[in-house]
């Protein structure tokens, strides 16, 4: 059992750096929300039971920076080796010293880590808190903790926790300016054989709804409109029918949810497809995984794609458009060539939807840890990362399989457009247009005629989103293009904070109409109280739209402000005298 703190302890959370092959995959992997919400609920249950609690959290720190460390070897070992370049990002040892030689002696120091490969950033960092607090009680929890266990306690703590922490099951719920968390049930009823999620939340559980239902209120009268319910399986958890009441409730209530769960296809039926749409859920996933039936079964996925292509049938049906709705494809497994992935990403294009790449990595305690396990003997858990590609088909160089992670999250779309960045010496164009081809691809593509960015880490969010392509266009100048595509985007809902910048880019250019259609598309972003005052801006009649726009760009501002995002309420203000009435088109 671990030591809790008692009441008048001094506590300090710390989150470690991490490591980062192609420094792209940090945003991607690294900075979740459910990362973030997690770490800021314990912070909230050990403020209800301490006389101090701080937070030194290396991925969300203003003075953390990708630092290159040299390459690690990439791919399988039966093949000539390739060196990626490696990068940490965090604070270095020295800031992270500094930090603490100026902080007051801490009683205790709970470090967390959610990837077994930052094992190694662990052990640093603990060697640091070692060094500066040599009388302080460390202890480890997290992912790596509890699939682990046995390296963590190599690290230098003094207390190695496996999976959840009941006692801190207390606090439920957190919010963060205009987004909140809540814990709506732990525990997953499947077992893939490439995952060890029953490991980690060793309890299966659904809090009441009542419970539920009175955070979120709570939560919706500090300014909350957008909620995380987190859970690692929605409807097919243990009580499917309690999920249903909970969503019901939910659309009574003015939210945008964010789901942080896929939809076992099964799972899927017209009723919860509705609750979800009606509960205000902004973005689906369902997943696919491969298209091979036989290895999906080898990884206990049992649906058939008939059943997939029903649940798809099912969301669009609730009125789900194909822009916000994606489908998971696993690639880079020991029992799966490059040329399957492929495949099964080119059938989800061909379903109008966009595929979400997933890259495998072998997990301890997982069914495919026993099958695989010879793969990895010698092999350190920091090669475990899944874009060094360890275990992939050996017949690729791991250089293929990064021009395939490109196409992550690209919408049907812009596929045409995107293969157009990929190197046409390696076999993936051709294999993606083959399959398209053989699936009888039909997408009409976006025109898009002005030049987009040259290829670049983390350049496919440009194409993965409707709004991230008209926001890339407006930022590079191309107003006029961007203003073509606001009618392809009616009723798209919008999916990130940061496309709020899209109104002020299109009012500064002069398309105010425009201005104010993304507004209203953006305005479910801001907290309930900004959102009512900024839809009913737009309503009115006099002067026309720019004056609304002009009326609630200081609104808007102090709702972004609320919710973190400086930067941005800063822009807002400062130029929302730059619209005028004489400057309306009539």
């Amino acid at each position: 059992m671990i030591p809790l703190p008692k009441k008048d302890d001094f506590v300090l959370v710390l989150v470690p750096p991490t490591v980062a092959i192609e420094y792209h995959t940090l945003v991607y992997a690294h900075q979740s929300y459910l990362e973030s919400f997690h770490c800021h609920r314990l912070l909230r249950w050990l403020g209800q039971r301490c006389r101090k609690v701080e937070l030194i959290d290396s991925l969300g720190d203003p003075e953390s920076a990708p630092v290159p460390v040299g390459t690690r070897v990439a791919g399988p070992r039966s093949i000539r080796p390739e060196n990626l370049q490696c990068y940490y990002f965090g604070l270095t040892e020295s800031t992270l010293r500094s930090r603490l030689e100026r902080m007051g002696r801490p009683d205790q120091v709970w470090v967390t880590c959610n990837h077994v490969y930052n094992r190694e950033t662990v052990h640093q960092t603990i060697g640091v808190v070692r060094g500066v607090y040599p009388d302080a009680t460390v202890l480890l929890g997290g992912v790596y903790a509890s699939l682990c266990p046995e390296d963590a306690e190599l690290s230098g703590a003094d207390y190695v926790f496996r999976g959840i922490l009941e006692e801190s099951e207390q606090v439920i719920s957190v919010q963060r300016g205009a987004t909140g968390f809540v814990i709506v049930g732990r525990g997953c009823p499947n077992r893939c054989s490439f995952c060890a999620q029953h490991l980690i939340e060793n309890s299966r559980f659904m809090n009441p709804i009542d419970r539920i239902l009175e955070d979120v209120d709570q939560m919706i009268d500090r300014g909350m409109s957008l909620l995380f319910p987190y859970t690692s399986s929605l409807y097919t958890g243990l009580r499917p029918e309690d999920a249903e009441n909970l969503m019901e409730e939910l659309s009574h209530r003015d939210l945008s949810l964010l789901l942080w769960t896929g939809l076992h296809p099964k799972s899927v039926t017209y009723k919860r497809a509705n609750l979800l749409k009606r509960a205000g859920a902004i973005d689906i996933m369902v997943p696919l995984q491969t298209l091979e039936v036989d290895t999906a079964r080898k990884w206990g996925r049992n649906d058939s794609v008939q059943t997939y292509l029903d649940a798809l049938s099912r969301v669009r049906d609730a009125g789900f458009r194909n822009e916000i709705i994606s489908s998971d494809v696993l690639v880079g497994h020991p029992e799966q060539t490059l040329e399957e992935a492929i495949r099964s990403a080119c059938f989800v294009w061909s379903q109008g939807v966009s595929p979400l790449l997933f890259s495998y990595a072998l997990v301890p305690g997982s069914a495919d840890e026993k099958k695989f396990g010879h793969l990895a003997r010698d092999i350190p858990l920091e090669q475990r990362h899944p874009f060094l590609w360890t275990f992939s088909d050996p017949r690729h160089p791991v250089y293929h399989f990064m021009q395939f992670n490109i196409l992550g999250r690209v919408m049907p779309e812009l596929i045409e457009r995107a293969l157009e960045y990929l190197d046409p010496d390696t076999p993936v164009p051709g294999l993606v247009r083959r399959y398209l081809d053989e699936f009888g691809f039909d997408v009409p593509q976006f025109e898009v005629r002005v030049p987009l960015p040259k290829l670049r880490p983390g350049f496919q969010s440009q194409l993965s989103h409707p709004f991230e392509l008209m926001l890339t266009l407006l930022q590079r100048g191309h107003a006029a293009a961007a203003d073509r595509l606001v009618d392809r985007c009616e009723g798209v809902d919008i999916c990130a904070p940061h496309y709020l910048e899209i109104p002020l880019l299109f009012r500064n250019a002069g398309y105010h109409l425009s201005a104010v259609r993304t507004l209203d598309m953006a305005s479910r972003w801001l907290p309930l109280q900004a959102r009512s005052r900024v839809q009913s801006l737009l309503v009115e009649d006099a002067p026309a739209p720019v004056m609304a726009l002009a009326k609630s760009a200081d609104t808007v501002a102090r709702a972004l402000s609320a919710s973190g995002l400086c930067e941005q309420a800063e822009r807002w203000r400062s130029s929302s005298t730059r619209v005028s009435i004489e400057a309306i088109d009539p």
